[in-house]
């Protein structure tokens, strides 16, 4: 499993250098130019044979297991942050590493249902982010930090290869619509919908939470004069807001009331007594729920969510 392990990092080291020169093109205005359209023809071209490779390796659960928990040991140092908060805090360091054992991973559960779906879920959720940051990023109060919203749409990409196939297809514009995939993998694999809504709200619920605690966390004098908690912030609310699209109302409002008597909490106020940015990010977060819902690029199979 040594040469198929160099032959990964080769081809994953090769695709990264091709996210590199793309991002900088863009970066400096030149996105819709011959040279980057080349770019793109060579990266599918390359994507292509990387999945050859996955392909011909013929990686079994049991052997794409090993391989994930090899790499993991020998080039991830410990306390390495999962996807979402290595995306967030624009931590590349380890991102090579993070496609292969992605993709190991998700060929070694590719026969199971339940990670399928959860594939589909995390999908999801990225899109929702992606459109968020979006926003931000059109937004002339944030145009200082659009830079930062470009590499954080590359480095996404990079790493989510459900994401990348998409914007593949877009040249890295991020999409005016998306599909809501688990739906569809539920429909597929005939999944009960009571069962479906439930795991369903169970994933970005506890996506929601994670959030909701690191965003309140923060000191007011934190998110004033660091930059780097400024920019985690925004994305931090992005990611939120995707969550809440696809929670049920009635599971929204416990949440809520939930949050509300966590900040109120003597629990909270002993170490927060004066720090109220986070908590009225989050605020906002809850109260912007039926606009969001409303945007044009949430779709489900064709058909717009049903509105609060």
């Amino acid at each position: 499993d040594y040469d198929l392990i160099h032959k990964l990092l080769i081809i994953t080291k090769s695709i990264e250098s091709l996210y590199k020169k793309m991002c900088e093109l863009e970066l400096n205005g030149k996105k819709n130019t011959k040279e980057y359209n080349g770019l793109i023809t060579l990266l599918k071209e390359t994507v292509e044979e990387e999945n050859k490779i996955y392909s011909d390796a013929n990686i079994n659960e049991e052997r794409g297991v090993g391989l994930t928990f090899y790499i993991m040991e020998q080039n991830l140092p410990e306390n390495t942050e999962n996807d979402v908060e290595s995306t967030i805090n624009q931590n590349y360091n380890v991102r090579t590493y993070r496609r292969i054992i992605n993709n190991l991973f998700n060929i070694g559960v590719s026969d199971y249902k339940s990670a399928k779906l959860r594939n589909a879920f995390e999908k999801d959720i990225i899109n929702g982010y992606l459109s968020f940051m979006q926003d931000f990023a059109n937004s002339k109060s944030y145009e200082e930090k659009k830079d930062q919203f470009i590499i954080n749409k590359y480095n996404t990409a990079f790493i989510n290869k459900s994401i990348e196939s998409d914007m593949l297809s877009s040249s890295f514009d991020i999409p005016k619509t998306f599909y809501v995939s688990s739906r569809l993998i539920a429909d597929v694999y005939n999944v009960n919908l009571t069962f479906y809504k439930s795991i369903s709200n169970d994933f970005y619920a506890k996506e929601a939470a994670k959030q909701i605690s690191r965003l309140i966390d923060i000191f007011d004098e934190e998110y004033k004069y660091d930059d780097d908690n400024k920019l985690s912030s925004i994305l931090r609310q992005c990611y939120l807001r995707s969550a809440f699209l696809f929670l049920d109302d009635e599971l929204l409002t416990d949440m809520n009331d939930s949050f509300h008597e966590f900040v109120e909490s003597d629990e909270y106020l002993d170490k927060h007594s004066n720090d109220t940015i986070g908590t009225q990010l989050v605020i906002n977060c809850f109260k912007s729920i039926k606009k969001d819902r409303n945007k044009p690029a949430i779709l489900s199979l064709g058909f717009r969510k049903q509105k609060n």
